[in-house]
């Protein structure tokens, strides 16, 4: 999940709040299909992966619940 965080950061879909929080970025991320179908297995599993964290973060709520699920503390 860590490389789907990064994907998200350097193409600015995700952007890091007061240096440590995750947040929204100006970029909505967008593949096309000729993309992913030419693509490696590793790009697509990031692909898949930057997904599920979008929704994820999405619907988990607060900084300190997503630090929780991961079995960290704020």
């Amino acid at each position: 999940m860590l490389e789907a965080v990064r994907f998200g950061i350097s193409k600015q879909t995700l952007i890091l709040v007061d240096g440590h929080a995750l947040s929204i970025g100006k970029v909505k991320a967008h593949f096309t299909a000729g993309f992913i179908e030419n693509t490696t297995a590793e790009t697509k599993d990031i692909i898949k992966y930057t997904k599920f964290l979008a929704r994820w973060f999405a619907k988990s709520g607060s900084e300190p619940s997503i630090l929780a699920a991961w079995g960290l503390r704020p």
